[in-house]
């Protein structure tokens, strides 16, 4: 009834539909004129709204945290423990803590050698101490790597690695910014790769074109070395970010215009008609308007995920129009009546269109469940587009058609093409005649091999379904950048080469809320960090675990460490610290008014290491510290059963704090993994909504049609065992579960469903028309069948383009949703027959 209508609406007001539809257009271009397209890619908007991911937003609001960026050194002769490397990193050193604007932008600007760290650094501090020199310039360490030769130099690693009188904290940064081919146990020396580590002022950060332009400045003096021994790299969260969005709006430009063009071409074969092609092609273009409009006017921002969009559409959008074309050209060869063959398009393939369109929409919205905004988003644009397609599709297209064919008929055209009977003989031969052939099989295995079919389908998905459950999921921001560019190499040689990754350990925290001047808490965050030792997956540095808290910071203060610039240790607020705590925790006597006390110097004179660990309630100089965080260092190499261990681990060993704080257990690491789960569940729940909301729409609408609700269960057959014939796949050729590819099983329901609903829709029709269930079985897959192979010709391209893209993510979701695409095809037009054919039969049993 509602196809009906609009069938109606649209013969009778042709022009007025045209420009409806091209007033939406404008009013999408003024949006997108009028509040811009926004681009960003965070992390954090990865992020669940759950405790964890709260708890971890609560530390970066209220506790300074570190801003650094890594420089990459790697040697040109294998190995940069020599006199002539060491000498590059101390220049490079040099020249970014004296660049003027740099240096006002570094984390301490008062001493800028304070916030560059290096093998190098370390090395030249160790032989100054040595002369009892404090604070050595960055030319006085030049000079003194430049007078040993490397035999000396590696005496001098070898003997302070060794030492006793060496900080056991030294040691461990020494070692963790080396590659793991050294090895001193083993006198080797010597070391391919290390980092450069650069602290910068935490608050720049949230300026994302300021931090941006920091870090190429740093890159700048980078790349302006004039380097012999060593190779550097600038390796940059800004830097990593503007980069995927570079190669973002690159895929953009290749795609689209790509996509586009490759449609033209399978129209241009399949419609053979240039009007036919433009109209289709523009209504295609307005419902790509209409998801920037409604972008830009909903305030959404687009990224590495949403670039998929648009090519999508352009693959599900022109089936919509192949669909209409098609169906039209047969009702108008029936009799040339332009108003009634408009009208019975609409009506009939417009009816299953709109199925179609119901359940890919509600595919798509099941994302709207998600816990992750960014997938949220995703699907609400693929439903706009959706909408879209199907509105210009069955409304500007038809209307088009009509105007101009009446125009034709009004001139004394014919609007059916005549052909002599030499060149019905030559389409005889051609692949058309082929193509329908080859659809008729499914109709022949459906009459002939009925169990057969069945069998075959139970085992294949049987087979896939135990690939299904092997899939592993994964999620780094680093999968986005594309694997040709230099930066890519270089974060895969600092993921393998060095022992922990980069250099540069991996944190995770406990948040701990509470009155922390309270000496009872100060007691269980050393039995906190105590109960860590035997943890597998935390460093430990010597017998120490290492763990930044509260209680390490004023011992810090508090202690003199020889042999390294000590630029904390403090006369005064050791003999406060004596009087007040005994072996690192508060003494029996002490009380929170002299916890407070130490809390208040370290404000006064230490604010920002203080902040980095502690967190007071207010500005005033009497206010509470109401929250602390310990910042345990850890190596998982992110590996997922090992961040669970470390979890479950963690959970464990802050149990003496529980009884007076509330403690949470955060961290980047697990909230990956936090946001793999929430990935797989979203992934079952959008499934598990899209399959049942289908099925009870697919099964109303086939009841008041056929009176079978079980119609509406066979028509989502195929399309259900599709989903474990498409993760089975991805499990066969290694491609794994990401942010992208977790969209896949509700998508393959949402997509694939729509060749089941024609194919459903048409065999009811021609069961009416044909006195044989298996004639109209053939029918329906000879005529149909051809119409959806041009539809799924198209989608498949469309998919198929993404392969084509910079980014990893990209190319694996277009190749899999390609595949998905194939595979309902195939099942529908192959395999569901086989189901229609039995429940027709059944049906006519069961009738007498």
């Amino acid at each position: 009834m509602v196809m009906k209508n609009i069938g109606r609406i649209v013969t009778k007001f042709p022009a007025i539909t045209i420009a409806v539809v091209i007033a939406i257009t404008i009013s999408s271009v003024l949006c997108i004129s009028h509040y811009g397209l926004s681009q960003e890619f965070e992390e954090e908007a990865f992020l669940p709204d759950i405790e964890i991911a709260k708890a971890s937003q609560e530390i970066s609001e209220q506790y300074t945290s570190t801003y650094s960026v890594s420089i990459l050194v790697k040697s040109k002769h294998e190995n940069l423990l020599t006199s002539n490397a060491l000498v590059e990193i101390l220049q490079l050193e040099k020249d970014i803590t004296n660049d003027s604007i740099i240096r006002l932008k570094l984390e301490t600007p008062e001493m800028p050698s304070a916030n560059v760290i290096s093998v190098a650094d370390i090395i030249a501090q160790v032989a100054f101490s040595q002369q009892n020199v404090t604070f050595p310039t960055f030319e006085q360490k030049i000079h003194a790597i430049q007078a040993m030769d490397d035999g000396e130099i590696k005496w001098l690693i070898s003997s302070f690695l060794t030492s006793n009188y060496t900080s056991p904290m030294i040691k461990g940064m020494f070692l963790m910014m080396l590659t793991k081919d050294f090895n001193l146990s083993e006198g080797k020396i010597g070391a391919k790769g290390t980092m450069v580590r650069i602290s910068l002022n935490e608050s720049i950060r949230n300026e994302e074109e300021e931090s941006l332009e920091l870090e190429n400045d740093i890159n700048g003096i980078v790349q302006s070395q004039d380097l012999m021994a060593t190779e550097m790299t600038t390796i940059g969260e800004r830097i990593i970010n503007s980069e995927i969005m570079e190669a973002n709006n690159k895929s953009m430009g290749i795609l689209l215009p790509l996509a586009l063009g490759l449609v033209i071409v399978i129209l241009a074969i399949i419609y053979r008609n240039a009007f036919d092609m433009i109209i289709s092609l523009l209504a295609l273009v307005f419902a790509v308007i209409w998801i920037y409009g409604f972008g830009a006017a909903m305030g959404y921002t687009f990224n590495p995920m949403t670039i998929a969009v648009p090519v999508l559409i352009v693959g599900l959008g022109i089936d919509y129009g192949i669909h209409v074309t098609m169906r039209y050209r047969e009702e108008i060869r029936k009799k040339e009546d332009v108003k009634g063959s408009i009208s019975m398009t609409i009506k009939s393939v417009g009816m299953a269109l709109l199925l179609a369109t119901i359940t890919t929409v509600l595919a798509f919205l099941s994302n709207l469940a998600s816990p992750i905004g960014l997938l949220s988003d995703f699907g609400v644009l693929c439903a706009v587009g959706i909408i879209g397609s199907f509105v210009t599709m069955t409304t500007f297209v038809p209307a088009c058609k009509q105007i101009r064919d009446e125009r034709k008929l009004k001139k004394g055209k014919s609007l059916i093409k005549k052909q002599n009977p030499k060149e019905r003989r030559k389409m005889r031969g051609t692949g058309v005649t082929l193509l329908d052939k080859t659809m008729a099989s499914g109709a022949i295995a459906a009459e002939h091999h009925p169990k057969a079919v069945v069998a075959i389908v139970v085992i294949v998905t049987i087979a896939m379904v135990g690939g299904a459950l092997q899939l592993s999921t994964e999620f780094a921001m680093e999968d986005f950048l594309p694997k040709e560019l230099d930066i890519t190499k270089n974060i895969k040689f600092m993921t393998e080469e060095f022992e922990v990754a980069g250099g540069e350990a991996e944190e995770v925290s406990i948040l701990v809320k509470g009155d922390i001047s309270n000496p009872e808490i100060l007691r269980g965050i050393d039995q906190t960090i105590d109960n860590m030792k035997d943890d597998e997956w935390v460093i430990k540095i010597e017998d120490n675990v290492d763990v930044e808290s509260i209680l390490s910071l004023m011992e810090d203060y508090a202690t003199f460490t020889p042999g390294v610039q000590d630029t904390r240790f403090n006369q005064t607020f050791s003999i406060m610290y004596s009087n007040v705590m005994d072996d690192g925790i508060p003494r029996e006597n002490a009380t929170s008014t002299q916890i407070k006390s130490l809390y208040d110097w370290l404000y006064t004179n230490a604010e920002k290491d203080v902040k980095y660990v502690l967190h007071r309630s207010n500005s005033s100089y009497s206010s509470d510290y109401d929250g602390a965080v310990l910042r345990i260092s850890v190596n998982t190499g992110e590996k997922e059963d090992k961040i669970w261990t470390l979890y479950d681990d963690l959970k464990d060993d802050k149990l003496p704090l529980e009884s007076s704080a509330v403690t949470i257990v955060t961290g980047r690491l697990i909230l990956m993994n936090v946001i793999m789960d929430a990935l797989k569940d979203s992934q079952t729940r959008s499934m598990i909504i899209t399959l049942i909301v289908s099925f009870i729409i697919l099964s109303i609408i086939f009841w008041f049609g056929k009176r079978s609700f079980i119609l509406g269960g066979i028509t989502l057959l195929p399309v259900t065992l599709c989903i474990a014939w498409t993760l089975g796949t991805m499990y066969l050729v290694g491609i794994p579960l990401n942010v992208m590819t977790i969209t896949i099983a509700s998508l393959t329901i949402g997509l694939g469903v729509t060749y089941g609903i024609h194919i459903t829709h048409r065999f009811l029709e021609d069961i009416e028309r044909h006195d044989s269930i298996d004639e109209a079985c053939r029918s329906t897959v000879s005529h149909t069948g051809t119409a959806l192979f041009g539809a799924a010709a198209t989608t498949i391209a469309g998919f198929g383009l993404l392969v084509f893209a910079l980014m990893p993510p990209l190319q694996q979701f277009g190749a899999i949703a390609a595949l998905a695409i194939l595979y309902s095809f195939l099942a529908s037009v192959f395999i569901l027959p086989t189901f229609l054919v039995m429940w027709a039969k059944w049906k006519k049993r069961s009738n007498g």
